[in-house]
């Protein structure tokens, strides 16, 4: 009635699998564009990483989400906003709090901290050319205890486009609470 589609983790990771594996444009073989997506992003090559994008989208993904690739080179933000549009560009930011207060991104997983400040670099990713931030609070994530509402909040008046919260949902309250107007504009559970 609402428009809304609601899917099992499940049936979400069974749907990904099954679209991930497609027949090049030959028609030869199959390849994962997905897992070679990944590993181009690994490298330093950003021509690799651009035409594995070009294969997810006739694959039929509507965005792509990068975060380690784009602090090793942020110039890829651009590139891929340059050729496909902002809106396929979702920076993925993992951050956790310093003991001074401060918010430190991190890459791989949030195990490797890198020298960038979440909210100068989601600035940056936003004056690049990302359509959305993601922002999974590392200190939050798995604890089911809430969202970082108040780094949510700072996000949203920094910048111009969506943000995505993520980490800490443990109860319908806590995605009723980050969705609240100022605060995020998308929640991951």
């Amino acid at each position: 009635a609402d428009g809304t589609l609601n899917i099992s983790l499940e049936t979400a990771k069974n749907l990904t699998q099954r679209s991930a594996m497609k027949y090049d444009r030959d028609g030869d073989e199959h390849y994962d564009i997905v897992s070679a997506y990944q590993k181009s992003m690994r490298g330093s090559d950003p021509d690799a990483a651009l035409h594995y994008l070009a294969r997810l989208l006739d694959a039929g993904a509507d965005k792509v989400s990068i975060n380690s690739s784009a602090i090793a080179n942020p110039g890829l933000i651009g590139q891929i906003a340059g050729k496909y549009g902002s809106q396929f560009v979702v920076l993925a930011i993992d951050a956790r709090t310093t003991g001074n207060g401060l918010w430190n991104c991190t890459v791989h997983g949030g195990t490797i901290p890198t020298d960038k400040e979440l909210f100068s670099w989601a600035k940056e990713g936003q004056e690049r050319g990302a359509g959305e931030i993601l922002f999974t609070s590392m200190d939050h994530d798995g604890t089911k205890n809430g969202y970082a509402c108040e780094a949510c909040s700072q996000l949203h008046s920094l910048l111009s486009i969506p943000v995505i919260a993520s980490g800490g949902a443990g109860s319908a309250e806590h995605i009723v609470e980050v969705l609240k107007p100022g605060c995020a504009d998308a929640a991951l559970a």
